[in-house]
């Protein structure tokens, strides 16, 4: 499709130079509000038109997610990264939890054993004292907290199945499948804000989602 060659660009219209298009081979393509609009040899540039310069990669249709857990990926975006390759041992890990910023809950993932062991309130409390700390493990499957959070989640007394004990019935801080009750126990302020991660998805051509939380 081929427009006249003084055509004038909207406010979002985007011209991709030297692209390889379908059916086209490689050529010029302009779209303007969210439609293609033409393709042909060395378009001009409209004034004010953002001008992408492809260098014959590929221009395909926007990518879409059909399983993503998007609030999920959200919250771990701005949560305290606590394994490799960020976090590789125990020094590395009591320094990135001493230096959390705030006063309030510290949220960690992604912890991985070859760090520090297997976790439990009572190590948990040697890195941290004074803030509920909650470490959620690579798996996804088990949150390890610390003492300062289970009696911030008043655990004790309504320690829900999965809950883990030590030998002696005492409540050690591991919980299995428990994010549902965490997440009723520890009411958030507001959603996880999605822009950083929908411009990372964006980032992979990834233009459309089916969320699966």
């Amino acid at each position: 499709m081929r427009q006249p060659r003084d055509y004038e660009s909207g406010s979002h219209a985007v011209l991709v130079r030297n692209a390889e298009i379908y059916g086209s081979g490689t050529a010029d393509l302009r779209c303007d509000g969210g439609v293609i609009c033409e393709i042909g040899q060395g378009l001009r540039a409209a004034d004010g038109e953002t001008v992408i310069q492809a260098g014959g990669s590929a221009l395909i249709p926007g990518l879409h997610d059909h399983h993503i857990h998007l609030f999920a990926l959200a919250a771990a975006r701005m949560s305290l990264r606590c394994g490799p390759p960020q976090v590789n041992d125990r020094e590395q890990l009591s320094h990135a939890l001493r230096c959390y910023p705030g006063n309030g809950w510290i949220r960690g993932v992604a912890y991985h054993e070859s760090v520090a062991g297997e976790l439990d309130r009572y190590l948990l409390d040697a890195f941290e004292d004074s803030r509920p700390l909650r470490i959620q493990h690579r798996s996804g499957a088990m949150w390890m907290l610390n003492s300062a959070a289970i009696s911030e989640l008043g655990l004790e007394a309504d320690a829900p199945l999965g809950a883990e004990r030590d030998e002696r019935g005492h409540l050690n801080g591991r919980m299995f499948r428990c994010d549902a009750w965490l997440q009723q126990k520890i009411a958030a302020t507001a959603p996880p804000d999605l822009a950083a991660v929908g411009r990372e998805l964006a980032s992979y051509g990834i233009t459309g989602l089916t969320d699966a939380g």
